[in-house]
Order: C-alpha cells, then sequence, then structure tokens
C-alpha cells in the first residue's frame, strides 16, 4: 500500500514506461466511469482479469493515473499478494487495517476486531471520493469486505482469478485481458528497440511477437534482453524462441519477479491436485483445442471430473473455451505444460497419449482441433532423397480420417509405437 498523509497523498505506482495498446478496454474503462452511480450508491466497481503476464496491473495503474483528477481526496492502491513468492495471501482483516491506516493515519487500528474496522471504513469512505486499486488478488472473498461504498468512491480489482462472484453480487464490470494485438505488440517492440532496428527486420520482430504469444511481459523481457546487444540482428533472437524447448530459458531473467517460468508456476501451484495433472496433460495435446470427451480420455476421468477441471483452468485464465466446449491451451502456457508434464512421469505421458489416440480412434470427428502438419514450414527435401509415399488423410490418400493422419503425425513417437495404428 502507499501511505497516504492526513490531507491524502496521490500516491500511486509509476505508471508503466512503455505501456503500450489496450485502446479498447482504456475506452470500455472511460465509458464506466461516465456513467453516474445512482443516488447514493458507489461508484463504478471494476475487475481485470487475465493469464499471468498480461500486464493486468500495468493497465489498472495507467488507468489510475488518467482518473486521478476525479478524486481528490486520495488513491490507493494494495497488493493483496494473491499469487506471488509471499506465500499465503493478505488476509482480509490485514488488508483493511492497512487502508484504514492510510485514510485515517491519525488513529491506530492495528489490532481492531474485524467489524469495528469495517464499519469505520464505510464511515470514512462514505465522506471521501477516494479510489481504491485492489492488485493481484486471490478470489471474489479476499477483495469483497474492502470494496468502498461511498458515493464518490470506485474500485479496480486486479486478478488472474475470474472474479465471477463480484459481478454477481456487486454489480462490477469484468474486463478480460487477453495477449496484446500484432500491431500492439509490434509497436512496443519499437518503442523498446526503436523503430529503425524493427523496421530492418520487420519480419523478425513479428516472429519475435508470435513466440512471445504477444505477453507484454514476455515482449519486455525480450526487449530488455536486447536492448544491450544493439548488434545482435533480431533475426537471432527469433531463431532461440523458435525452438520450444529453449523458449521459456530465452525468457529467463533470473529475477522471481519477472522470470516467465516463475510467475507462471504461481497460478500452477494455486490449482487443486486434480487441475494441476489436466493442465500438465493438456501440454501433451497437439491440436488446436480439444473437447471435454478428448480431455476425460486424455486424464482417464469421468467427463464430469473433466469437466470439472477445465472449467476450473479456464476460471484460472490458463485455458481458454475458444468456442462453448472446446477448449484451448495456447502458447507460452501450452509449452510450460508440456515441460511439467515430461518433469513429472515418464510413464504417464506414455499412458496419456495412448489414451488420446484411443479417443481420437473412436471419435475421428473430435480430432478436428489438430493442427495439419502440411500447414507447417518444411524443410526442402534434397534431390537424393525418395520421394515419401503420400501420409494417410493427404489429398491423394485414399485415407478417410485425415484428423487421426494428422495426430499421428505430430505426436511423438513412443518405446510403444501407438501412433503408427
Amino acid at each position: 500500500i502507499f501511505p497516504l498523509s492526513t490531507a491524502l497523498s496521490t500516491a500511486l505506482p509509476a505508471a508503466a514506461r512503455h505501456f503500450t495498446g489496450r485502446a479498447e478496454h482504456l475506452r470500455t474503462l472511460e465509458a464506466l466511469w461516465e456513467q453516474e452511480a445512482p443516488a447514493g450508491g458507489p461508484g463504478p466497481i471494476v475487475t481485470i482479469d487475465g493469464a499471468p503476464g498480461t500486464g493486468k496491473s500495468a493497465l489498472a495503474v495507467h488507468f489510475a493515473h488518467r482518473v486521478a483528477d476525479r478524486f481528490p481526496d486520495g488513491r490507493l492502491c494494495l497488493d493483496l499478494r494473491g499469487f506471488g513468492p509471499a506465500g499465503e495471501p493478505m488476509r482480509p482483516d490485514e488488508a483493511l487495517v492497512r487502508l484504514l491506516d492510510a485514510l485515517d493515519p491519525g488513529h491506530q487500528y492495528q489490532g481492531v476486531d474485524l467489524e469495528t474496522g469495517l464499519a469505520r471504513y464505510r464511515e470514512l469512505a462514505a465522506r471521501r471520493r477516494v479510489l481504491v486499486v485492489l492488485d493481484n488478488a486471490r478470489d471474489a472473498e479476499q477483495v469483497r469486505l474492502l470494496l468502498p461504498r461511498g458515493p464518490g468512491c470506485a474500485a479496480v480489482v486486479t486478478s488472474r482469478w475470474r472474479l465471477t462472484g463480484l459481478a454477481v453480487a456487486e454489480g462490477a464490470h469484468p474486463i478480460n485481458l487477453g495477449a496484446l494485438s500484432a500491431g500492439d505488440a509490434r509497436t512496443l517492440l519499437r518503442r523498446r528497440l526503436g523503430g529503425d532496428r524493427v523496421a530492418l527486420e520487420r519480419e523478425a520482430a513479428d516472429e519475435i511477437a508470435r513466440w512471445c504469444a504477444r505477453l507484454p511481459l514476455a515482449l519486455n523481457i525480450v526487449c530488455a534482453h536486447a536492448a544491450g546487444r544493439s548488434g545482435q540482428p533480431l533475426a537471432d533472437i527469433a531463431a532461440r524462441l523458435r525452438d520450444a524447448d529453449r523458449r521459456l530459458d530465452a525468457l529467463s531473467t533470473g529475477d522471481p519477479l519477472t522470470d516467465v517460468r516463475t510467475v507462471f508456476s504461481w497460478s500452477y501451484q494455486k490449482l487443486d491436485e486434480g487441475s494441476a495433472r489436466m493442465f500438465r496433460l493438456l501440454g501433451l495435446v497437439p491440436g488446436a483445442d480439444l473437447s471435454t470427451a478428448a480431455a476425460a480420455g486424455l486424464a482417464a476421468v469421468s467427463q464430469t471430473e473433466a469437466a470439472r477441471t477445465l472449467r476450473e483452468l479456464t476460471q484460472a485464465n490458463l485455458l481458454s473455451e475458444r468456442v462453448p466446449g472446446r477448449y484451448a491451451l495456447a502458447g507460452l502456457l501450452h509449452v510450460y505444460a508440456l515441460e511439467l508434464a515430461h518433469r513429472h512421469d515418464e510413464a504417464e505421458t506414455r499412458s496419456a497419449l495412448r489414451r488420446l489416440m484411443e479417443h481420437y480412434l473412436n471419435a475421428p470427428d473430435d480430432a478436428d482441433g489438430v493442427p495439419d502438419p502440411a500447414s507447417a514450414p518444411k524443410p526442402p527435401e534434397s534431390p537424393e532423397s525418395p520421394k515419401s509415399p503420400e501420409p494417410p488423410g493427404s489429398p491423394d490418400s485414399p485415407d478417410d480420417v485425415p484428423a487421426l493422419a494428422r495426430l499421428a503425425t505430430v505426436l511423438p513417437p513412443t518405446a510403444d509405437g501407438f501412433p503408427q495404428r
């Protein structure tokens, strides 16, 4: 928290120096702030959720600075430690004491009971125009008591978890933050690496953005590495990121607050055992997406249990439901999940892949999310190499299950040889 003086200072974390994009989300936030609050009711409550590394805190702080003049009595910002190296999230009563100390520095609130503290907090907020930024929340329960209720107050809450309960019970407006657009990712690279450098290697810059999944955290890490090596071609950086086995190493910083692998781990560690296992196994799936039935086969669980774990992973923003009933684990999160799967249990990995193939053999239409290897770049054939026979599922093959052929092509080979079935 940033302590406020008796007059309530304007302290907020500095806005991100290279904040880029998010124009649509900023317009949404501005529109919400323009709406009049109901008579005697609180101002807007906004929740910003998204996967790790998408820049939720940066957006919240950037917007808080933009609307600072609307809250002349102060702006408070509190890290609730929902995800991070600190261990346990901040308890609501501890957070309440910190907010009271900031709003009313002339009194000592340490040790105050929750009911008394809450009454005082609401009394103070009722007669002031204050913006409260509750950053890095674990869940709705941690936040609910901390929302200011005064007519001149407003709150912005950020979390990796979708805070649906606040939308239902408190009327909060949810904003889900995804990757940057391709154009905004290129703009960020230009700002940090220089327009000339990016213009000279535009294709390499776009490839860097793609391998970084257009995540602001990953892009900023690449820029930090590249800034001190102005002579290094961007094509070299793109080539290193191209190797999925080394991609997370290329995005390492040695700092737990900014290292991609570590930042992802904070979300993974909060999952229950079943959801964590499903997350790891999803890393083995080569397709663009998969169904609940395929996930059940992969994990050897009932469809009811598969639906539950997929729902939790979606709530945690580790998985996206692109269309109803089909789920995707994409980009750097897919690389991270695959790394966890290989590190965890090799025997389970083989068994899970076998089960997935068995599922698709029994339900070939369900394999439509598997990528077509023909769409991926291939090295040219050497003149002396004999032409390989057309794989099953190609236009010249009599096979009528092309999705299964694609699956057999992209699945890693194993000693069991089951993909060749």
